[in-house]
């Protein structure tokens, strides 16, 4: 009978914990990003003015892109661990591979990272 619990809470613990990697990961994703800098063949470089750029996460799956000219709103969902699929309302789509170290959010279109956008998080939304 001993053994027959002791799986059991293995099992449980072994689902809580897998379950709870995926959460942080999107999680993480949520709130506001400001672009702070560009990554273009691995030589980083800050934003000039005039090139402000920004995405609100909602937890609900919805957001908003905006820049200095315009602002869309968004449907963004996340995949593999590392993908984010971001419908925009003028039918523009983006699949990009995203990493969150801390408070920067850097968006590529590689697994290298080579090429990023480079997102400071602002505040929740």
């Amino acid at each position: 009978m001993k053994k027959i619990y002791g799986i059991l809470l293995m099992a449980v613990i072994a689902v809580a914990l897998s379950g709870c990697d995926e959460n942080d990961r999107y999680d993480s994703l949520l709130g506001r990003w400001e672009r702070v800098a560009l990554r273009i063949d691995g030589y980083e470089s800050s934003i000039r003015s005039g090139e402000w750029e920004q995405y609100i996460f909602f937890e609900d799956g919805t957001g908003i892109y905006s820049n200095d000219y315009e602002s869309y709103d968004l449907y963004w969902d996340t995949y593999n661990h590392d993908r984010i699929h971001i419908r925009y309302s003028d039918g523009m789509v983006d699949d990009l591979y995203y990493e969150v170290h801390g408070n920067t959010l850097e968006l590529s279109p590689t697994t290298s990272f080579r090429d990023a956008s480079i997102y400071r998080y602002t505040g929740s939304y």
